[in-house]
């Protein structure tokens, strides 16, 4: 008798647990991941996906265009022999000692970013936020933003002990007491923090948009980096998802070589000498995303080339898996998105159709180049089922620090902001970066 009570009990449960009401479960199913996603699969989608996302309006899905409030501000840096890159910062205060004026309050200053206005820092260190293939610099906001709120709540960055194995981190840990004013959050020793839209993405303009192979990717990025950066002394943490992540660790790997040339030289004085000591790379492994290439091809040829307006546009992107927070999602889609007059709709920036040919030298012989970058390494991944046999074996070996987010899609930052700016906060924190 109480055997088949037993039995009728586990019916019932699974039953309900079955039914429409119950809530989806949030564990996506082990998967290879590259600089897109692919789990278009309604196993997946399902998941993520509420009856009542698919059942909203437009209105629900409206763009937000005020970056200002989420702390950025904006910057056109004009790089020579390579283009106009569209920058995001936080804690770059230079913008007091230049003539522009900002026309409103949602408008931020727009200007070339000479090296002898940059505010020197007390922390001397810049965190650089390189985005994937196909998205844009905004789709680092809420993670930047929750980021700086964690460094400004800790107070003073050298007294803070951070258990970086356990994450999050403990009230205790982060010291989260609220600063008392303004001026008091002004006056931490904070970070640097700044954004760029890669060439052919967002808001950066050159004159090969489609020339995306990953030396030009990782030149751009140093190239703007000494522009903006030369002439003080900089620590750079780089932190890359996806295809950002190979841009990250390629970059890491060759200002190392610039730093050892120039101090050999003597050409550069020690204290303008611009030396990486963190990269960290989300959710990109050489190995799964190769193999991965193929269902990366299908998803791009399976996604809409028109859109009405930017919120059908977000709407489909978060019914879709590509993002999984509609809240990011307003914020970083949009800057995906460009408008054609003729016909009046909306198509994605990239054609990352067009750029096939680069796919496969962005993540050839990634895992050793991030292994052999003289910097501290953190790999963020949403599943260790991705890990290639290299990275295996040097993470067994302790080269670099290893978490897991299991509970996110291939966005993580955009996916859980809080979640992974506590564990770039914790691997800071813990290595003194």
């Amino acid at each position: 008798m109480e055997r088949n009570l037993f039995k009728r009990k586990v019916t019932e449960n699974q039953s309900s647990s079955s039914s429409p009401s119950s809530p989806p479960t949030m564990s996506p199913p082990s998967r290879p991941t590259s600089f897109i996603p692919k789990h278009t699969s309604s196993s997946f989608s399902d998941n993520r996906i509420s009856s009542s996302i698919q059942q909203q309006n437009d209105e629900a899905f409206k763009p937000e265009v005020d970056y200002a409030s989420h702390g950025l501000e904006q910057h056109d840096v004009a790089v020579e022999g390579r283009g106009v890159f569209r920058m995001y910062t936080m804690n770059h205060l230079h913008h007091q000692n230049t003539n522009n004026e900002q026309s409103n309050t949602n408008t931020t200053t727009t200007t070339s970013l000479p090296a002898h206005l940059i505010k020197t820092r007390k922390c001397e260190s810049v965190l650089v936020f390189i985005h994937g293939a196909g998205l844009s610099s905004l789709s680092w906001t809420l993670c930047m933003q929750n980021l700086r709120q964690l460094v400004i709540r800790s107070g003073n960055t050298n007294n803070v002990n951070i258990n970086f194995m356990r994450s999050p981190p403990t009230p205790i840990e982060m010291g989260m007491g609220q600063p008392k004013s303004a001026s008091e959050a002004f006056n931490v020793d904070d970070y640097e923090y700044c954004a760029m839209d890669l060439r052919g993405h967002g808001a950066s303009h050159t004159e090969k948009d489609s020339e995306l192979s990953i030396d030009t990717l990782v030149d751009d990025i140093i190239a703007l980096l000494q522009q903006v950066y030369r002439g003080k002394k900089r620590n750079f943490i780089l932190i890359g998802h996806s295809l950002g992540g190979s841009i990250a660790v390629r970059c890491a790997h060759k200002m190392d070589i610039i730093e050892e040339q120039e101090t050999k030289s003597g050409t550069v004085q020690s204290h303008e000498l611009m030396t990486v000591k963190g990269v960290v790379v989300i959710d990109m492994v050489e190995g799964s995303a190769l193999t991965s290439l193929p269902n990366t091809k299908k998803f791009i040829e399976s996604r809409p080339n028109k859109f009405k307006n930017m919120e059908s546009a977000i709407k489909w992107s978060i019914q879709h898996g590509v993002v999984n927070n509609i809240s990011s999602a307003v914020i970083s889609i949009p800057s995906q998105l460009m408008h054609v007059e003729e016909g009046n709709y909306y198509t994605w920036r990239t054609n990352l159709t067009d750029s096939e040919e680069y796919w496969t030298a962005w993540f050839t012989d990634m895992s050793q180049i991030f292994l052999e970058v003289k910097g501290l390494k953190l790999l963020m991944i949403t599943s260790t089922d991705i890990l290639d046999k290299e990275l295996t074996i040097a993470q067994m070996q302790g080269k670099f620090q290893m978490k897991v987010l299991n509970r996110s899609g291939h966005c993580i930052q955009e996916d859980d902001p809080a979640h992974c700016s506590e564990v770039i906060f914790s691997f800071l924190h813990r290595f003194r970066l």
